[in-house]
């Protein structure tokens, strides 16, 4: 279903004037769950993250089939740490009268100030949505349950790292990437970086398939939005999608030089007749994996060692992530741009 324009104008309004004006730029990210029962009914919970509560008892919400749901304040949680202090759980109930998939969305303003990833955050909307699918009127479906807290994060080594920990109720296939997070009128934020591709350091991120975001040597203190992408199937048909858009805050800037062990390699682009490759340059055996930017593993080799090459020319322009692993289970990753 695809809302107006007409509809996306009356729901941000709504959404605004229902939050109160003390909202501005303290919005930090957030998500949308359902529980949907036979008969189209379906139970929505919207988690909001926020540096203050001031956000109003009530939210309107858009369930995709031109009606509008009015989602109330159920609970309020104070969080550990510095960044987005609370969460806000908000919940509300919907019927869809025929089969389709439906996104639920929430329009809101604005989004916090200190995010350096995307320009103006003050001027974006944050927008959360969520996909659901009704194939007939007998489905029942739990949505995936993010069961850590956005501003959950800890440190491996250099590496900032925030698991989701994703729980499927009802046992159905799980996969992940990175979005681009909306912005106004609920559009794909132009431009927006990731968070590596911002401060010119040696900083790289990847998703991994489990859903937890890894930012290595981060280069920049500050806030970065993101948005995490879980997409969950049953019998190979999708059934539905839930966003994670959240505010990753770093305040501690690591070692780059205690990256790894020394043995370990360091990986180069070569380019021949417009022909790319890794050349790896290190005595000791190891496994190497490439990842783009959407968390999807696109290459991999094992065994590989000095003079060998990781055939790339394969592959699109862009950013990639080159990860190393040797047999002690140390690891050193990287990004490598190819262009043409």
């Amino acid at each position: 279903m695809i809302r107006s324009a007409t509809l996306r104008s009356f729901l941000f309004a709504s959404a605004t004037a229902c939050i109160g004006s003390a909202s501005a730029s303290h919005l930090c990210g957030g998500e949308i769950y359902y529980t949907l029962s036979p008969g189209g009914n379906v139970q929505i919970d919207l988690h909001l993250y926020a540096a203050s509560t001031a956000n109003g008892n009530t939210i309107i919400l858009d369930p995709g089939d031109g009606s509008l749901v009015t989602m109330t304040l159920a609970n309020i949680d104070t969080l550990p740490g510095f960044c987005c202090n609370y969460r806000l759980e908000y919940s509300g109930t919907h019927v869809f009268s025929g089969v389709g998939t439906y996104t639920l969305t929430a329009e809101l303003s604005l989004r916090s100030g200190d995010i350096v990833n995307i320009p103006n955050p003050t001027m974006q909307s944050l927008c959360l949505t969520a996909e659901i699918s009704v194939p007939d009127m007998n489905t029942s479906n739990t949505s995936v349950r993010f069961t850590n807290a956005q501003p959950n994060t800890y440190y491996v080594g250099n590496t900032m790292v925030h698991d989701v920990n994703a729980y499927d109720a009802d046992g159905d296939s799980l996969t992940f990437n990175l979005g681009i997070p909306g912005g106004s009128n609920c559009l794909p934020m132009t431009p927006y970086f990731l968070p590596f591709q911002v401060g010119g350091g040696n900083d790289t991120c990847w998703l991994d398939v489990n859903g937890t975001f890894n930012f290595q040597d981060p280069w920049l203190l500050g806030a970065h939005a993101i948005l995490i992408r879980c997409s969950e199937w049953r019998n190979g048909a999708l059934m539905g999608r839930v966003r994670r858009d959240m505010k990753l805050c770093v305040n501690m800037l690591t070692d780059v030089a205690a990256d790894a062990p020394d043995e370990l390699p360091l990986l180069s682009s070569t380019s021949v007749n417009g022909i790319y490759a890794l050349v790896l340059t290190t005595n000791s055996p190891v496994a190497v994996e490439v990842w783009d930017t959407e968390g999807r593993q696109v290459r991999s080799a094992q065994a590989m060692s000095t003079g060998d090459e990781l055939d790339l020319r394969a592959m699109s322009d862009g950013a990639y992530v080159v990860r190393s692993m040797d047999a002690t289970g140390s690891s050193r990753t990287q990004r490598v741009v190819l262009t043409r």
